[in-house]
């Protein structure tokens, strides 16, 4: 059978049934190669398949019992996090003890965690003393719910000391109080913050209330019925959310498809990430050629035109005969449809699980997205500057995802933050859709791209741990990219509707060229890699190559051109350009860390197996990857080749993108060790191969489930309580104080839910986003220069300078945020100069007298 858009024939001794879901396949006629079976082969099919439907109801009751019991451990996630401190709790010994009160926020409360300090000055405590755990109702309450007795002579200062017990089922909503009391012989004590620092709850010194706050954190025990609760309240709350989210990331791509692309195509799941990554591609240019005419998008024009979409594609269906939902279905796609539908959903449901307890995107880059989104949004148009929220004029940052974003903010209606927050999550499990696409069509091979589909939504940690960068746009270009490398090779090599096939490409190329810089870099070295490949294996054929790609470059161009004007006015003058460029060794630092964490040396290792079988058997779409990577490391690495380094692409930025070629050489790995177990007969093959497929499954997504790190997070629940406060009690002319901290390359970002008050509120801040490093240099000294006095150590708010700095600035509030920085409340709350106006324990606002 050929593969689909290809010139490559495979070879005859390569056929498989129809039935199997691992090869690629043409249309053909199923009863053409029915073979009639012997009775007692019939017989033992028979019996076989009622074997795998018993075991196979077997395992589906345990899991019913076990989601039922909910006994099983999935992760131990923080509960409440109070980690502000500044004095050391006395000695507990004898009649002294220190305690606290707090709140459970969910259920099966499991563990406490406490700072501890050694007062004997050694840094460890002697042997002999003791510790006693207690956690009641109150601290009325005589009956303890936990005792835990603790051998103190072990303990160093600054240790923390986490206390776990068995799971409280009914913990959420709780009131709990906590103390510890020690031997008499006890040098141990704990940290605490002076000043109130979780707002509910009180600590306690010998049974009394004290000002201030323990330093502790909380975690609870989420396991299988908590899981359950949370996909239950999820569909229950956002399943609506299918529908503006199908209506912009597929019906566009789909009509596409099904007007330049009729044909039938025996791989429904490839069409299906087709349609999805040409519905990225698409937005943007929409978007761009809607400014460049002059037009403004809005809400209803929106809404209106996704009726009309899905008015136009329910047409289109019923005029091809539904062909392509009962494509799904056909005797030849069962078993493809339901792992893929198995593999696919349980990625999703898996990326909106990792952002479950998330109020705001994580970290910095997740506000200047937050603005950009705002921006188009609010204008209806890609924007031509950055303000109001920065004072630059020159927009040229890649926007393809906050188009995505913006649009889906007029469809749904949904708050900037929480569309960005949704849309993130929802292209993080498109990346997996898109592995799957890039890895059956690379390795002709379906059940290569299942295993695709399946290391990057559950097994990989890239890309699911964007989510705690708000690494939101290279996650969409890594979700595009394998649609316009498909659509390429299509496009150079297949001859029936070779033009539109060239322009498909064009279309997603320039979509590309909008949503990430950077990817379009990757993709220009797959197009290299690509052509040297075909140049070498068939010389003679390779003039037609060339000339494909140079017209489909310059479509692509075209397709972008009002961008790219924008894009020479904003990098004028062009003789500063190589210096802006020009990389430094720091940013170029190979973080070796990434390829340790989580499975990425398994993965690492099948990869390798994969390219060293690719090279014996000469696979042409392994060669293909192997050149690509190189090529991309090349780029990242010019000093290779004698070159300096650039700012354009970085170990970095490489290294947490390999998990495309990593599906792809993994995925052809499997494939091939499924070969040979299929030797040993299909009934086996597929039971053994389905059973190991949903172990792997499982296995991956538990471990996956609490991806989201906390140091990412700026901003909690008590920093959204203080902005609903800023923005109906603080003038709109407001200017916040907030902590900072140098990042890199000379930028300052926020270190607590403050940097978020532009987005939230509308008030300035003394800090903008990180972008205000595309600004001159004059205005990224002006802003570094109070970022760097807030930084400092030893700073004073009180100091005369400082002051006057300030009032030159106009600043008129200071927030501190529950996360914190260096700026603290113990500095402000005395102070003559400075009014606490708010707070709720862990965030305090104060203004300036």
């Amino acid at each position: 059978n050929t593969y689909p858009g290809s010139t490559h024939a495979r070879p005859a001794d390569a056929y498989t049934h129809l039935a199997d879901a691992n090869t690629y396949t043409g249309t053909a006629d199923a009863d053409a190669h029915t073979i009639a079976l012997p009775a007692n082969r019939l017989t033992e099919r028979v019996e076989r398949g009622e074997r795998i439907r018993k075991v196979t109801l077997i395992a589906l009751l345990v899991g019913v019992a076990l989601l039922a019991g909910g006994c099983v451990r999935l992760a131990q996630p923080l509960d409440i996090s109070q980690e502000r401190l500044d004095a050391a709790a006395p000695p507990i010994q004898g009649p002294h003890t220190v305690g606290q009160t707090f709140v459970a926020r969910h259920p099966n409360l499991s563990a406490i965690e406490l700072l501890l300090v050694v007062h004997d000055g050694s840094g460890r405590a002697t042997d002999g003393p003791r510790l006693t755990f207690h956690l009641r109702q109150s601290p009325q309450s005589q009956e303890d719910i936990v005792s835990l007795d603790i051998n103190a002579g072990r303990l160093r200062h600054n240790d923390p000391l986490r206390l776990s017990f068995a799971p409280l089922p009914d913990s959420e909503g709780r009131t709990y109080y906590f103390f510890l009391e020690g031997s008499e012989d006890s040098r141990i004590g704990v940290w605490y913050n002076s000043l109130d620092a979780y707002g509910q709850g009180t600590m306690y010194l010998d049974g009394r209330p004290a000002e201030g706050d323990l330093r502790f954190i909380t975690y609870y025990d989420y396991d299988l019925g908590l899981l359950a609760r949370d996909v239950r309240r999820g569909l229950a709350e956002g399943w609506w959310l299918a529908l503006p989210l199908t209506a912009l990331l597929i019906l566009p791509g789909y009509l596409l498809l099904s007007f330049l692309l009729p044909e039938s195509n025996s791989d429904p799941a490839g069409r299906l990430a087709l349609a999805f990554g040409l519905s990225l591609a698409l937005v943007p240019l929409v978007l761009l050629w809607t400014t460049a005419l002059g037009l403004r998008l809005s809400p209803p024009l929106a809404v209106g035109s996704a009726v009309a979409l899905a008015i136009v594609a329910l047409w289109r269906l019923a005029a091809t005969g539904w062909h392509g939902p009962r494509e799904w279905f056909a005797p030849h796609n069962r078993l493809l449809t339901g792992a893929f539908a198995f593999l696919f959903g349980l990625t999703i449901a898996l990326r909106f699980l990792q952002a479950r307890d998330l109020v705001l995107p994580p970290w910095v880059d997740s506000v200047h997205h937050t603005l950009i989104a705002q921006l188009i949004a609010d204008g209806g148009r890609v924007p031509a500057s950055y303000r109001p929220f920065l004072p630059l004029d020159r927009f040229h940052y890649h926007y393809g995802f906050h188009a995505l974003s913006a649009a889906l903010i007029w469809l749904s209606g949904l708050a900037t933050h929480r569309a960005l927050l949704i849309m993130g999550q929802v292209l993080n499990a498109g990346a997996a859709l898109s592995a799957y696409l890039l890895a059956a069509r690379l390795t002709r091979r379906r059940l290569a791209g299942l295993f695709g589909l399946l290391i990057v939504g559950m097994v990989s940690i890239m890309p699911a741990y964007y989510l705690n960068w708000g690494r939101y746009t290279q996650l969409t270009g890594m979700a595009l990219l394998p649609s316009a490398m498909v659509l390429t090779v299509d496009g150079l090599e297949g001859e029936e509707r070779k033009y539109r096939r060239l322009a498909l490409a064009g279309i997603a190329v320039g979509g590309l060229a909008l949503t990430h810089y950077r990817v379009l870099i990757f993709y220009g070295c797959f197009l290299a890699a690509y052509l040297l490949y075909e140049s070498c294996a068939h010389r003679g054929e390779s003039g037609e190559r060339w000339l494909r790609a140079a017209i489909l470059c310059l479509l692509a161009a075209l397709l972008i051109s009002p961008w790219l004007v924008n894009l020479i006015g904003a990098l004028s003058p062009l003789a500063a350009l190589p210096s802006w460029l020009r990389g430094s060794a720091s940013y170029n630092a190979v973080p070796r860390g990434f390829l340790k964490v989580g499975h990425s040396r398994e993965l690492i290792a099948l990869a390798l197996a994969g390219a060293l079988w690719g090279l014996v058997k000469r696979e042409r779409g392994i060669m293909l990857t192997l050149l690509w990577v190189g090529a991309v490391f090349l780029c990242a690495n010019p000093s290779l080749l004698g070159l300096p380094a650039t700012r354009l692409v970085n170990n970095a930025s490489v290294i947490i993108a390999l998990f495309l070629p990593l599906a792809v050489l993994s995925g052809y790995f499997l494939t091939s060790l499924s070969d040979g177990l299929r030797a040993r007969g299909r009934f086996a093959h597929r039971f053994v191969l389905g059973s190991l497929m949903v172990a792997a499954a499982l296995w991956g997504s538990l471990n996956m489930l609490s991806i989201a790190n906390p140091v990412t997070v700026l901003a909690t629940q008590d920093d959204m309580a203080a902005m609903e406060w800023i923005r109906e009690n603080v003038p709109e002319r407001a200017k916040f104080l907030i902590n900072a901290r140098h990042w890199q390359e000379g930028i300052y970002v926020g270190t607590d839910g403050g940097y978020w008050i532009p987005a939230l509120t509308g008030r300035e801040t003394t800090l903008p986003p990180a972008i205000y490093g595309f600004g001159s240099s004059e205005y990224i000294a002006w802003v570094n220069a109070l970022a760097r006095v807030v930084a400092r150590p030893n700073l004073n708010l009180d100091d005369e300078g400082v002051r006057r700095l300030l009032e030159e600035r106009g600043v008129t509030h200071v927030y501190i945020g529950a996360r914190g920085g260096n700026i603290r409340p113990q500095m402000l709350v005395d102070s003559p100069h400075w009014r606490l106006v708010y707070s709720n324990g862990a965030v305090w606002i104060f203004k300036l007298i």
